[in-house]
């Protein structure tokens, strides 16, 4: 590496990782300490020893690496909580909620990419409340009003158990 113009340090179980942006070179990633590597491993402050593990050739230099989200999944797939989160009364979506961001009426939706081309509802048809048929276009407005709704009744069973308590 002799272009390196930017690191960041992430972890992914036991092993921590180095994501380099190593200017001419490309995007680089190095396995800094692994417990296959250093029989060592378990105490608090390992050895490191780095390894070259990826290397990708972008179109120009390598200049910076965005940092992620410190956590990338709070709930695991069946919805139970994995985090804590900092904020009071913070809390993962439930599933129903998720889903709310990429469905219509129980259908996943698509988009293209060419400006101006409406979203896709895959299996949709006439009275789901999308106004879409198999496989037709759904416009922008159609999407909004069905989310709408969606947001409406949640809310009103959302208020209707808080009033119950």
């Amino acid at each position: 590496m002799n272009d390196v113009n930017d690191v960041k340090i992430g972890m992914v179980a036991a092993s921590a990782f180095a994501f380099v942006a190593d200017g001419k070179n490309g995007l680089r990633v190095l396995q800094i300490v692994s417990p296959e590597d250093d029989p060592l491993f378990s105490g608090f402050s390992p050895r490191p020893k780095p390894k070259l593990i990826a290397n990708y050739k972008t179109d120009g230099p390598a200049l910076a690496i965005s940092k992620g989200i410190d956590r990338d999944r709070a709930v695991d797939e069946s919805g139970n909580q994995l985090a804590a989160f900092g904020r009071r009364g913070a809390r993962p979506l439930n599933k129903a909620e998720a889903e709310s961001l990429y469905m219509i009426d129980g259908r996943v939706f698509t988009v293209s990419d060419a400006p101006g081309t409406p979203i896709h509802v895959a299996g949709a048809r006439n009275g789901s409340g999308s106004g879409a048929s198999a496989g037709e276009k759904v416009s922008w407005l159609d999407r909004a009003a069905a989310a709408l709704r969606t947001f409406a009744q949640n809310l009103l069973t959302l208020l209707g158990s808080l009033l119950a308590t």
